[in-house]
């Protein structure tokens, strides 16, 4: 008998092709969601120093004119933050999508995966059905040539 081959192969290594493209794209999403984070913490220490620094100014009686600036600057710096919060949020996002993506690909891989299973074993208990059966055979000529 021919050895096994799995007919739906071409369409279990697409199969295989598709989830590590998933795979690739959801390790990308995440690096981006990390160097996202990163320059949010960025600002937040920036905006915390510049916070100090006006508590600074203000014990040492510095005029109004370069208090207001540095509010204006801190300010600038909030809506800077602002931005960057909502780029990490929309990082989050693609994260999530890739994710899903990446588990129904995962998913449907598997079903091919355990369908080439199942035909392997259906394959295989043949071949041993058809080995037995010869096995017999040759048991049953045997016992015939000595009678």
């Amino acid at each position: 008998m021919k050895k096994f081959h799995f007919s739906l192969q071409r369409v279990l290594n697409v199969k295989k092709v598709y989830e590590k493209e998933k795979q690739r794209v959801m390790s990308e999403a995440l690096q981006k969601l990390n160097s996202e984070k990163l320059v949010l913490e960025g600002m937040v220490l920036e905006e915390q120093v510049a916070i100090q620094k006006i508590m600074e100014m203000k014990k040492q009686n510095v005029t109004p004119a370069i208090l207001a600036l540095l509010h204006r600057s801190l300010e600038g710096q909030y809506v800077k933050k602002k931005r960057q919060e909502n780029a990490v949020m929309m990082a989050e996002n693609d994260v999530e999508m890739a994710r899903f993506k990446l588990i129904e690909a995962q998913k449907e891989k598997k079903v091919f995966e355990r369908l080439e299973e199942k035909k392997a074993q259906e394959y295989f208990e043949q071949l041993q059905q058809l080995e037995q059966k010869e096995l017999d055979e040759i048991a049953l000529l045997q016992q015939s040539r000595k009678l």
